[in-house]
């Protein structure tokens, strides 16, 4: 005959019902692994302002009775994208020989005549992305007044 209740000592007195419980379920409250979390993270570039472009104007009226020191035009400006030069004579002949401008990148240059000679309302002289200083003096052959003007693109 059976015995209701195990003899004393003979019974498994090692609990491991929790151990077999666990093992029924997946696991879920372990941390996750953080490479498989991360994404790269890859930034906008960043557009920069558009430069806002200005035009320097200006003018300058030299008599024929001084040739003293040159004029300096404009000065360096790295930014300057353009310069329009153009002369206007007020002599009978504005368009003669000996009618110009001689324009250069130096004071020195223009003092010593080995500049370029700028003719006539018909012929400006354009120059496009030149940022260094511009300088001016009239021919000493000139008859009458003549003028000298100007405009500079510049950022």
């Amino acid at each position: 005959m059976s015995q209701p209740t195990h003899m004393f000592e003979t019974q498994n007195v090692h609990d491991d019902d929790g151990q077999i419980i666990d093992s029924f379920f997946i696991e879920t409250d372990a941390p996750p692994v953080l490479k498989d979390a991360t994404q790269p993270i890859t930034p906008t570039p960043t557009e920069n302002p558009k430069k806002i472009r200005r035009l320097l104007t200006g003018s300058v009226l030299m008599s024929s009775g001084v040739f003293g020191s040159p004029h300096q035009v404009l000065p360096a400006d790295p930014n300057r994208k353009s310069v329009t030069l153009a002369v206007l004579s007020t002599a009978a002949a504005p368009n003669a020989y000996n009618e110009y401008v001689i324009v250069s990148d130096e004071n020195g240059k223009v003092s010593a005549g080995s500049g370029f000679n700028l003719r006539g309302p018909d012929n400006p002289l354009i120059i496009p992305d030149y940022t260094g200083a511009i300088w001016a003096i009239p021919a000493s052959s000139i008859t009458a007044s003549i003028e000298l003007t100007w405009l500079a693109v510049t950022e």
